[in-house]
């Protein structure tokens, strides 16, 4: 199997396609397959989101599966739960 010998970055991993069975993120300029979540999982992120939506209501958004750049150019991943601010949500661009 051919490895890569450089970081792959925002825009090339913006061109892939996830595979059956899961979604690609960027970790550290490498492509990482992170399979779907399995019931438990999911049902301990839908009762989190359930929690936090009232606390986070006029303040921001609560979203499951929320992806995000922890660094501007080789990193996106996608929080279980994630909060976003107003102003966040409001500034964001919707194909980024």
């Amino acid at each position: 199997m051919a490895t890569s010998t450089r970081l792959i970055t925002k825009a090339e991993y913006a061109d892939l396609n996830d595979p059956p069975g899961g979604r690609l993120q960027l970790h550290h300029g490498e492509i990482v397959f992170v399979p779907f979540p399995k019931g438990p999982r999911t049902r301990t992120q839908d009762n989190l989101v359930d929690q936090l939506k009232p606390r986070a209501r006029g303040r921001g958004k609560v979203i499951m599966e929320l992806p995000f750049c922890p660094m501007p150019e080789h990193e996106v991943w996608a929080a279980d739960v994630g909060f976003v601010t107003r102003e966040q949500w409001d500034a964001s661009v919707e194909d980024d």
